[in-house]
């Protein structure tokens, strides 16, 4: 089997059995160069996991430059993940992304490479993800659309999207990029919703939503995503209750593969229908006047599942 080129990126914590089963599908991709980011433990009960999570790299039985980043203390989601790219980054112009419970179909590994290649000078395109909420959309018709959103259970980029990062959502108190991204969505009732969301993340001290600030960062620059036609994860936490409610539809996603050679689109332009879609499978608030609309979609911040959002991988 011919090896991966493109760098694989693997975040571990405390879930060592996840951690064995996206190995073995890393394993398959057999990649030149694997990086891996760790946090620290928050008591000693994490430290004999995170050992063990980490001894699944004893199976790198391939050639394979293996680089591991550990945190001395424990940092939190949000500032690991954000440490942990900018780490990969630094040293690599693109790279695909698993965290520790999100196990990918064989077929996605080649999907990221050959749109990593696709987009590589597009400016507009800023991530390539292996996820699909809607299951399946238009597969009879192409391999993968663009949309202006999208879920982070195995994705790719590249350093010049990463470094427009903005952790802090400091764009968020600007008016004007306030506008900038409900013109970007083109869909007034999405926009209230992950707006909620981001008010919701200013207001509280969020030590582990690091997506939504990257999910942000791609709005405010009028970013897109690659999704492919079917979806191409599954994700282990759901499995033990630390991700999205069990009842949620993306709970219940399962892998699919992806036929070569890829299909592309008709145009290179967003999917307007695919969001779309995606707002009435998760039952986003309908729309209502704008005072009421706002608060309703805060409050049902806790249970719903938002576009973009996604599962975390450890309890840091």
């Amino acid at each position: 089997m011919t090896a991966l080129r493109t760098p694989v990126v693997l975040s571990v914590f405390d879930r060592p059995d996840a951690v064995r089963a996206v190995f073995a599908a890393i394993a398959t991709a057999r990649p030149e160069r694997l990086f891996v980011f760790v946090d620290g433990p928050r008591d000693a009960r994490d430290e004999p996991l995170i050992e063990a999570s980490l001894a699944v790299l004893d199976g790198v039985d391939w050639p394979c430059e293996v680089r591991i980043d550990r945190a001395e203390a424990n940092l939190g989601c949000r500032r690991r993940w954000r440490t942990g790219v900018a780490w990969v980054l630094g040293q690599v112009d693109e790279a695909i992304f698993l965290e520790d419970d999100t196990l990918p179909d064989p077929s996605f590994f080649r999907f990221c490479v050959e749109m990593l290649d696709r987009y590589r000078d597009d400016e507009r395109v800023m991530m390539i993800t292996g996820t699909n909420y809607l299951d399946r959309w238009r597969d009879d018709e192409q391999s993968y659309h663009l949309v202006r959103v999208g879920g982070i259970w195995g994705w790719a980029t590249w350093a010049r999207a990463w470094a427009r990062y903005d952790a802090e959502l400091d764009g968020w108190r600007d008016p004007a990029v306030r506008a900038a991204i409900r013109d970007h969505l083109g869909d007034d009732e999405v926009y209230e919703f992950e707006a909620a969301r981001f008010d919701a993340m200013l207001a509280r001290d969020d030590t582990h939503s690091w997506d939504f600030a990257w999910l942000f960062t791609r709005l405010a620059e009028r970013g897109l995503t690659v999704v492919p036609a079917v979806n191409l994860m599954e994700n282990l936490g759901n499995a033990d209750g630390r991700g999205i409610p069990a009842t949620a539809p993306t709970a219940r996603l399962g892998r699919r593969s992806l036929d070569f050679p890829l299909r592309p689109p008709a145009t290179d332009e967003p999917d307007a229908a695919h969001v779309r879609l995606m707002a009435e499978m998760y039952r986003m608030p309908p729309p209502a006047p704008p005072r009421s609309r706002r608060r309703r979609a805060l409050g049902r911040l806790r249970g719903a599942v938002p576009i973009g959002r996604f599962s975390r991988s450890s309890r840091s």
